[in-house]
């Protein structure tokens, strides 16, 4: 999916995609390439895909309250992030191989088809277990294709990170000017210190009726929960639409009952499909007899 083109890029498009769910979808690394101003993507579901959502050119988008889930498979990823003043908030991220947050080096004077300086972008309140790769690189593609440009004033923020046991990379590369760094939480088996990251085991647990869905959630005596920092008056509910109140938790779910969950094929498309959908696929065998 293209929202926009490059040089329609500085427009505003004020495009919703929402309650999607995007499966193997292998085409390329771009399985959303948004290229224009002020998108929103929620409630999405990203199941078994080989690619990023990609905050390609524009500015002010939003990702918020999506599933990334890549069932291992190679080459799935989390957002590719270039431009200014986006919200990436809310989002539950599982089983890549491929990094999660790829914040990217800029051209100076780039024009409209390179890559623009990353600015004033929020990555906050999501949730990450068991990914491959970095975690967050910092600087993506510095010192090639002419990007010579890192990311300034990006703030990561009351984020929860479980590392796999085989190893992985929390972060890469190296911050530009004006970073933040508050309320996170990470696990490593190897112990490892980083500013604003806060090094302690995050107690998560799988519970009905999410846990079909291979989710974890912080268990009720987990640090995770009301330990954030800071003020994100932008964040008003979490990954299942529930409204966030008191002293918020630490990475995409607020912990209180949950109402939404990952899509599956049964829950989209349009509604005269739904008894096709629910059939059992077709069996050439069975039809010859």
């Amino acid at each position: 999916m293209r929202v926009g083109y490059s040089f329609q890029s500085m427009f505003s498009s004020k495009t919703t995609v929402e309650n999607n769910l995007f499966d193997q979808c292998d085409g390329e690394i771009e399985i959303i390439s948004s290229k224009s101003c002020d998108n929103i993507y929620r409630n999405n579901t990203f199941n078994n895909c080989a690619g990023f959502l990609t905050l390609r050119h524009g500015n002010r988008c939003t990702v918020d309250a999506n599933f990334f889930l890549g069932q291992n498979k190679k080459g799935s990823g989390g957002v590719r992030i270039i431009g200014e003043d986006h919200t990436i908030t809310n989002n539950y991220f599982a089983d890549l191989t491929d990094g999660v947050f790829r914040i990217t080096s800029s051209i100076p004077d780039s024009e409209l088809k390179g890559y623009f300086q990353a600015k004033r972008c929020t990555i906050a309140f999501n949730t990450i277990v068991n990914c491959k790769g970095a975690y967050l690189e910092l600087d993506a593609g510095i010192n090639t294709s002419r990007r010579t440009l890192r990311p300034e004033n990006i703030t990561i923020a009351n984020n929860l990170f479980l590392l796999p046991p085989d190893g992985a990379q929390l972060i890469k590369g190296q911050e530009g000017e004006g970073w933040k760094w508050m309320g996170n939480i990470a696990w490593l088996e190897v112990g490892h210190e980083f500013k604003g990251i806060r090094m302690i085991y995050p107690k998560l647990e799988s519970l009905p009726p999410l846990r079909k869905y291979g989710y974890l959630r912080p268990a009720e005596d987990s640090p995770a929960r009301e330990s954030a920092e800071g003020d994100f008056p932008q964040v008003k509910t979490d990954i299942f639409g529930q409204a966030r109140a008191g002293r918020f938790v630490v990475g995409c779910d607020q912990c209180t009952p949950a109402f939404n969950h990952p899509a599956s094929p049964k829950d989209v498309g349009p509604s005269w499909s739904v008894d096709i959908r629910s059939q059992p696929p077709d069996n050439p065998a069975e039809e010859k007899k």
